[in-house]
This record gives structure tokens, C-alpha cells and sequence, in this order.
């Protein structure tokens, strides 16, 4: 059974908000949408206030922006997510009496989609995805430890520190074990060190880039190790592979 729309229906239609049911990220940006719109009503105005008025993802990028990103894979994925959501929003102009603006919505998309934590509710159902504030504000080092968790006792999200910190040291989180491609995409930047780094290669691309290779030994290569074949795909365009990369192929 879908859950009820929790707007009135003067915002937005009940039968969009049983659609929207799969992406949750959507759901969260109306939520913010209709909570900024409440202003000083809304008990998550002081929250809304300090959110950022923009944002470096490339969902907000123009085209020419995205295009700079030189990257298929990536340029494809962006443009996958920007056609999307820019669909979404026309319907959404049917929707709603007073339907946002499409960098209004970009903008809720944007804040659901880097400053969201995925939780464990307890019961039968699944993991959902919630906003905290000052938890959203700590930043991702991919050697940091689990430090978020839904108390179930005290029906409280709560960012702990698993190990000890000196006074005056940055507290971190991880978004994830996922690679610079990921960090970009979804939450618009690149560090400058990610143990989790790796590029994925199509069959098909890596045929084209090591045409010396004969196609018969290529795929026992590949099965029996991926250092050698990563090593031949790092100096291709010049590009050079980081320490500890993984090997992928789709």
C-alpha cells in the first residue's frame, strides 16, 4: 500500500506523490519545497535558512558544464539524471497549482541528494533516507569510520565519534566506499586522495584501446589478473591510473 501525500492537495496532487513513490530523492525536494514555502511556520525554517543557495553538482551544471566534465560515462549519467528530473518538473507543472521553477527544484534535488543519510529504522521495512541538521555538515574521508545511526530507544539520529579525537581535529565521515566519479557526480567534488578510486571500462572500449592485444588472449588475460590489463588502459590518453584502482568491466 502507498503512503498518503502529506501536502495538501492545493500543493500537489496525491496522485503525483503515489508516482514519485521510487525516487526518493523527488519526494525529499517537494518536502523542502513545501516546508521553505511555510517560512517562519515551519519548524525547519532555522534549518532551511543555512542551507547552501547553490550548488557545484552537475545536476545544476549548464551544458557547456557538463560537457568540461570530458568524461562519457559521467557526461552520459549526468545527462541521464538532468533529462529526468527536467521531465519531472514539466510534469510537475500539472501537478501543482504553483509549481517551483526548475532551479528551484534542482536546488531541493541538490539538498536531498548530498545532505541525506540513509538509516535503519528498525521493524521489517526498508533502510529510509532522512536530512539532520549539523550532521550534514561533516565532510567525507574515506578512511573514517561508521559514525551515523538511527537510535531506535530514543527515536534519534545520531553522528557519534567511533574513535577518540584530539581537541581542535576535524571530525569525518564516509559518504560511501565509492570512487572520485561517484563524489562528482552526486555531491560535486573530487578529493584529493579516495582509497575506493576506480574507472569502469566497457569490453568493447577496452578492444579499441589495445588493439595489439589479440581478442583471444584478451579475455583469459582479463580473468586471470586485472593489474597488467589496468596498467595497458592507464596510458592510453595519458591518463594514469591511482594507486589501488579497481579493474571493472560492464
Amino acid at each position: 500500500a502507498s503512503d498518503p501525500c502529506p501536502f495538501p492537495a492545493s500543493f500537489l496532487s496525491p496522485e503525483f506523490w503515489d508516482e514519485a513513490r521510487e525516487f526518493w530523492n523527488l519526494r525529499m525536494a517537494l518536502k523542502l519545497i513545501y516546508e521553505k514555502r511555510r517560512g517562519d511556520q515551519s519548524p525547519f525554517a532555522p534549518y532551511i535558512a543555512v542551507l547552501p543557495p547553490v550548488f557545484t553538482t552537475p545536476l545544476c551544471f549548464s551544458d557547456d558544464e557538463v560537457e568540461e566534465l570530458q568524461w562519457p560515462p559521467l557526461v552520459e549519467d549526468v545527462n541521464i539524471e538532468r533529462n529526468y528530473f527536467a521531465h519531472e518538473w514539466s510534469r510537475l507543472c500539472n501537478a501543482m497549482q504553483d509549481p517551483p521553477s526548475k532551479e528551484e527544484l534542482f536546488w531541493a534535488l541538490s539538498c536531498a541528494g548530498t545532505r541525506s543519510f540513509t538509516a535503519d529504522f528498525g521493524g521489517e521495512g526498508e533502510d529510509g533516507e532522512l536530512m539532520c541538521p549539523i550532521a550534514d555538515m561533516v565532510n567525507h574521508d574515506y578512511r573514517a569510520k561508521p559514525a551515523f545511526r538511527w537510535n531506535p530507544e530514543s527515536g534519534q539520529f545520531e553522528l557519534f565519534a567511533p574513535v577518540p579525537y584530539r581537541r581542535g581535529e576535524q571530525v569525518c565521515i564516509s559518504y560511501g566506499d565509492v570512487n572520485n566519479e561517484h563524489l562528482l557526480h552526486y555531491y560535486g567534488f573530487i578529493p584529493a586522495v579516495n582509497g575506493f578510486d576506480h574507472f569502469t571500462v566497457k569490453e568493447q572500449d577496452l578492444f579499441v584501446a589495445l588493439p595489439q592485444v589479440p581478442l583471444a588472449s584478451l579475455v583469459p588475460l582479463m580473468a586471470r589478473t586485472s593489474l597488467f590489463v589496468l596498467q595497458r588502459v592507464a596510458c592510453v590518453d595519458g591518463l594514469q591510473a591511482p594507486r589501488k584502482q579497481l579493474f571493472r568491466t560492464s
